[in-house]
């Protein structure tokens, strides 16, 4: 059983959890963390809406591909940067989109949110795909609970809205063998 990214408290001890795995590491446990690592972060390190945060990029993965919610790519058109590349004399493209990580600690949910340069990836299928209720369920989650995590939609909110929608599952037209 892999029992991390939680901690618990048992007669007075708290036992830490010590690992991460960072593209589901919520942005306010992310702002705790700068400069630290979560053994010795102030405490409580995991909670209930870090959990919720969690969640949400699982569930957003299952019904989107495999895609992660803050995944981005650049788009065709060339931006160039007015900031010189170390070692160039010229102004070079940039080659690298924000990582999940980045927009993560960002806030940037590039599904509702816009950035020059900057797509979602092509095996993603369209956000508006999704009913209106889930993806209404992942801008509370991921947009107003970023600054404010107790607004993120709770485990039971997600599997009462899930188990609803199951029986309407249809075949993507647009993505092959996507459902």
């Amino acid at each position: 059983v892999d029992t991390d990214s939680y901690h618990f408290t048992s007669e007075g001890v708290t036992y830490r959890c010590e690992v991460g795995l960072g593209d589901f590491i919520a942005p306010e446990l992310q702002r705790k963390l700068r400069g630290q690592d979560l053994r010795t972060i102030p405490l409580p390190s995991y909670t209930r809406e870090t959990d919720l945060f969690a969640l949400a990029v699982h569930i957003f993965y299952l019904l989107m591909n495999g895609c992660h919610p803050f995944a981005c790519a650049k788009d065709g058109t060339p931006y160039i940067s007015n900031i010189p590349q170390m070692g160039y004399g010229t102004v070079q493209e940039s080659i690298v989109a924000p990582q999940p990580v980045e927009n993560i600690a960002n806030g940037f949910f590039p599904f509702c949110q816009s950035r020059s340069g900057i797509v979602i990836p092509v095996y993603a299928p369209r956000f508006e795909s999704l009913p209106y209720k889930i993806r209404e369920m992942f801008v509370e989650t991921f947009v107003s609970g970023y600054m404010e995590p107790s607004k993120r939609i709770r485990a039971e909110d997600w599997q009462e809205v899930l188990l609803s929608m199951r029986g309407n599952i249809v075949q993507c037209n647009s993505c092959a063998g996507h459902y």
